[in-house]
């Protein structure tokens, strides 16, 4: 392969995939199944046209694969063979789940001779489906890791998400000054009243809304703190006016705007993992460039005292429903949920019901105690080993634990482009917070879009000498 041809498709990928990441939420946070496997098609294919240049010209990217990062594949790999072994029915037929030998009884005394593909999966298609989108996010990782090995690939994706987060965030906005209730050209069905963007549920953008905060505010803090680090001691006053307040303030739009649109989604749950997101993002930055602690309370007292003020002026309707009495009764009924699904992983811990299965396998354990219908859980935490089981479940979460503490070793080790790893610990513990009382690692163009995010950060985490 020549240098201009693997040159040219190396850029080909990186621009393919800067579209992808702004085109994703457009089908509804690409929460169907058609834009979904499209998600993963694309996904795949550019990593495997990435890897095989890869392969040829090694010296196309500067990422190495370090004992965490390799940890953390084979990890993963041994979950998604778990799971390809749960749906396919290759493993012992005693290990199955006993609706199919009651399934296969039924059709005998109904006359039918032949045999049930009985598996350890309730539901099988349910499993190649979570399946799918899972290997989608893998790829996004791979794909970030790689090309944003380099400072200039990690600083155009960041703008990337930023902007995509900007335009979705100005979209939602425009619908609500215009009294729009529709999402794209279709009605609203649910949470009319709420600002969504092109999501469904409010929950859902404010996880996508609070990443792009995190994004922008970080992108915000990198441009003032490198103005004013080039201030003239001598001349502050003259260097605040022309270059702080005439270029760089116009830049606090960024996050101040995707703030609003997060304030309107009106989601409780989104609203404080974002502030959370934001508060870790902020320790992280200031340990990273080695704040002083004065200098960092008032950057905090700054940053609370905009976001206070933003939420007076726009966030009546969060603040009503904070103070409301269905606190209480959502509460309330999330935690009959939860009793209900920590008692079917107590009745098989081991090997789960199969990925993507709560809703069929939660159907033999709610009774009436359980009002509405609840196809997730409302909680990954508990949902993910109900579906693997524990143990996988457990190595699910190690090989993401070994991704996010690399990005804390970053932001104490790596001074240059340091923002990236504190991106990466920042957006894990906002989702993770919010991942308690919610799933938004279900939807596709959220965990893409962290996916790349903590790709992003573990790659910036190594220092370019290595």
């Amino acid at each position: 392969m020549t240098d201009r041809m693997a040159h040219t498709i190396t850029q080909g990928v990186l621009i393919a995939f800067c579209l992808l990441l702004v085109l994703l939420p457009l089908p509804f946070g690409a929460n169907r199944m058609w834009s979904a496997n499209l998600f993963a098609l694309l996904a795949g294919l550019m990593l495997a046209a990435y890897g095989a240049c890869l392969a040829l010209r090694p010296d196309l990217s500067t990422a190495r694969i370090t004992p965490p990062v390799k940890l953390a594949a084979i990890l993963a790999g041994i979950v998604v063979i778990w799971a390809v072994l749960q749906f396919t029915g290759l493993t012992p037929g005693g290990m199955h789940h006993p609706l199919w030998a009651e399934t296969q009884a039924v059709l005998a005394h109904g006359g039918y001779e032949g045999s049930v593909d009985s598996a350890i999966a309730v539901d099988p298609a349910a499993g190649y489906k979570t399946l799918v989108r899972f290997l989608g996010y893998v790829a996004c990782f791979w794909l970030a890791y790689f090309l944003s090995s380099a400072g200039d690939g990690a600083r155009l994706i960041l703008r990337v998400v930023i902007i995509a987060a900007l335009l979705y965030a100005v979209y939602g906005l425009v619908l609500e000054a215009l009294g729009l209730r529709q999402i794209l050209w279709f009605p609203k069905v649910s949470y009319v009243d709420n600002l969504t963007s092109t999501f469904i549920n409010r929950n859902s953008y404010a996880s996508y809304a609070g990443m792009g905060l995190i994004c922008a505010a970080a992108y915000v803090a990198r441009r003032w703190r490198m103005a004013f680090d080039r201030f003239d001691r001598h001349a502050w006053w003259r260097d605040f006016l022309q270059v702080f307040v005439v270029r760089e303030l116009v830049f606090a739009a960024l996050p101040l705007v995707i703030f609003a649109s997060l304030l309107l989604a009106e989601s409780r749950a989104g609203f404080a993992s974002a502030m959370i997101g934001l508060m870790v993002f902020g320790f992280a930055f200031a340990i990273n460039q080695h704040m002083r602690a004065w200098k960092l309370a008032i950057m905090l007292a700054a940053i609370i005292g905009i976001l206070a003020g933003l939420f007076v002026i726009g966030g009546s309707g969060l603040n009503a429903r904070l103070h409301n009495t269905q606190v209480a009764d959502d509460t309330e009924a999330r935690l009959v949920v939860y009793d209900r699904t920590a008692g079917a992983i107590e009745s098989n811990p081991l090997i789960g019901f199969g990925w993507g299965n709560f809703d069929s396998a939660f159907r033999m354990f709610r009774d009436e105690a359980v009002h509405g219908w609840f196809h997730k859980a409302h909680s990954d935490w508990l949902e993910t080993p109900l579906d693997l089981g524990i143990p996988m479940a457990a190595l699910l979460m190690l090989a993401f634990g070994l991704l996010v503490w690399r990005c804390a070793v970053g932001v104490f080790k790596r001074r240059r482009d340091g923002i990236f790893p504190a991106i990466g610990l920042a957006s894990s513990a906002m989702l993770c917070v919010h991942s308690v009382v919610d799933f938004p690692l279900q939807i596709p163009a959220i965990a893409a879009t962290y996916a790349v995010l903590l790709g992003m950060g573990v790659a910036q985490s190594y220092s370019s000498r290595l």
